[in-house]
């Protein structure tokens, strides 16, 4: 199956292998030099290392579409890119196993002698401190079992001390005096720290405190919903890419709020806006085809946005007191509509009726529930009520409105509604006269 979610012109390098000047091509290649942090004209030195390792190698090959121009003896030739599911399929692994495999060429990489690097990054690679251990004991002063920061920063590059992304432009220096009043418990400090949000990033020159403290519990809570996400090593930096694309955005927001509209200031942030947008939607995209996790979970997010509003509807409609069943399933108002009747119609209440629905209602949950009342006695309580309403109008001369005639007498009266200020004492008794039946003695 062909892997058309990104559309991306192909990359080609020439590489001297055995003696012999190859042609490749890379269908995604401008998400190969993305995800593997590689540079166009180092192309040809990453082809070299990753050829060594056969498995992940063709796992690579086959998600980005890499291949030679002219076929190639003893190299295999793919005509398209794949999504991971079908490269499990064709490596006979699990699709965690390609994950793996995959990440496992992107550490070679970064350790490789031959990958290019800025002073910094050389020199970094070149003195890697002593491995902080998980159990090691820390100083009382930290509290109980409570790691530095530091300590749990290191615990949390997979390759120790290489940059994983550009300084943060506008944050202040490192040894600015001001301290960060963080309004986040030590656990969330430490899940920022651990995910490679050091606190120095929400240090930037003309925000308030107000708005660090609101983009900071923001990001702790995007982290939390997202935990399972960073057990897949493939997705790490692409979500965490796409989570400072999202703080950007919101911080351009900001910006936006408080700059007058007509400025060229203004364009110049939507302009910026509109680029981190496109990017965070790429980089989303890709963390949904890596980590199916992060899609149902949005799903699942939706679902209980749905059920919530739903329950706040049910509890809004049953706080109404006018909206409380009074008979069966109908409330008071319903009630008095079903028993209005004219010259041209009937009463529509139907009290069988009711009573079935009520009596399925209350065995919902019985498996082994059965009707009490069969049709018939339910047509005898429908049509028992009419003749008993229509004896009771003769009776009493009951005038019947005339929906066919204009003005008041064409009119039903208006619903009784009880007034807040209304007082109504209940009768002690209330007499009911007998109404002979017919064909009665």
């Amino acid at each position: 199956m062909k892997d058309d979610s990104i559309q991306v012109a192909p990359l080609q390098y020439s590489v001297l292998i055995n003696g012999e000047l190859q042609v490749w091509t890379i269908e995604k290649g401008a998400k190969l030099l993305s995800e593997y942090h590689v540079l166009e004209k180092s192309l040809p030195d990453f082809h070299r290392v990753a050829s060594g390792f056969p498995v992940p190698w063709k796992a690579v090959r086959l998600f980005f579409g890499i291949n030679p121009i002219a076929p190639v003896p003893d190299v295999e030739q793919y005509d398209q890119s794949y999504k991971l599911f079908d490269i499990a399929g064709k490596l006979g692994i699990t699709l965690g196993d390609v994950r793996k495999e995959m990440d496992s060429l992107r550490t070679e990489w970064a350790l490789s002698k031959d990958r290019p690097r800025t002073e910094e990054q050389t020199k970094a690679l070149t003195v890697v401190p002593k491995p902080v251990e998980v159990t090691q004991e820390v100083p009382a002063k930290r509290g109980p079992g409570r790691p530095s920061k530091e300590e749990l920063l290191t615990r949390s590059l997979r390759i120790e001390n290489i940059p994983r992304s550009a300084p943060v432009e506008g944050v202040l220096e490192s040894d600015h005096e001001e301290d960060l009043d963080s309004p986040l418990t030590k656990d969330e400090e430490a899940l920022l720290i651990q995910r490679g949000f050091v606190m120095d990033y929400f240090k930037v020159k003309g925000r308030s405190k107000a708005q660090r403290n609101t983009e900071m519990k923001w990001l702790v809570h995007r982290l939390q919903e997202l935990d399972k996400a960073w057990d897949e090593p493939m997705v790490h930096d692409t979500l965490r890419a796409a989570l400072i694309n999202a703080l950007l955005i919101r911080r351009a927001d900001d910006k936006m709020l408080v700059t007058d509209i007509s400025s060229d200031e203004f364009e110049d942030l939507q302009n910026v806006k509109q680029r981190l947008e496109k990017m965070y939607s790429d980089q989303w995209s890709e963390v949904e085809e890596m980590c199916p996790y992060v899609k149902q979970h949005a799903e699942l997010v939706n679902v209980r946005s749905n059920f919530s509003e739903i329950i706040k509807a049910h509890q809004e409609f049953h706080s109404e007191k006018t909206n409380k069943v009074a008979f069966g399933l109908l409330t008071a108002y319903e009630l008095q509509v079903e028993l209005r009747q004219s010259q041209q119609a009937e009463i529509r209440l139907r009290v069988g009726w009711q009573f079935a629905i009520q009596e399925a209602i209350d065995g919902l949950w019985d498996r082994d529930w059965k009707r009490t009342l069969k049709n018939n006695h339910l047509r005898i309580m429908d049509q028992g009520l009419r003749e008993v309403v229509t004896r009771l109008n003769e009776e009493t001369a009951t005038k019947l409105p005339d929906l066919e005639s204009d003005g008041p007498g064409g009119e039903y009266e208006p619903l009784y509604v009880v007034s807040e200020d209304e007082v109504v004492v209940p009768e002690d008794s209330v007499t009911i006269e007998d109404v002979p039946v017919k064909g009665s003695a």
